[in-house]
């Protein structure tokens, strides 16, 4: 497989109509486990908010553009993290805050 087909089989469809991948359901399965602040997660049209809200508690928001996102993070943590940022995979408006929710959590 070339890299285009990966990379295109990787893009995440805006329908979001497939089951998802065994390194998605992995980080959410870490991610439910967020016990200070709060992340909302999008991917495509679905919203994921993992965390509790609150004025006290960072709240952070990212935006998943990349199936190899989940792989990136499972496998290398933070610098996987960094990594896929900047690659693409994901974005978010406030970076800082992202990496102060993992922090604390």
């Amino acid at each position: 497989m070339n890299q285009n087909t990966a990379d295109q089989e990787s893009t995440l469809s805006q329908s979001r109509d497939k089951t998802p991948g065994f390194w998605e359901r992995t980080l959410f399965k870490q991610l439910k486990k967020i016990d200070t602040g709060c992340l909302t997660v999008k991917l495509g049209s679905q919203t994921h908010q993992l965390g509790t809200p609150s004025k006290n508690n960072i709240s952070a928001d990212i935006e998943v553009h990349n199936n190899a996102f989940f792989r990136k993070t499972c496998l290398g943590g933070s610098l996987g993290v960094a990594d896929s940022y900047a690659d693409g995979d994901w974005d978010t408006k406030d970076l800082v805050a992202v990496f102060r929710l993992f922090l604390q959590n």
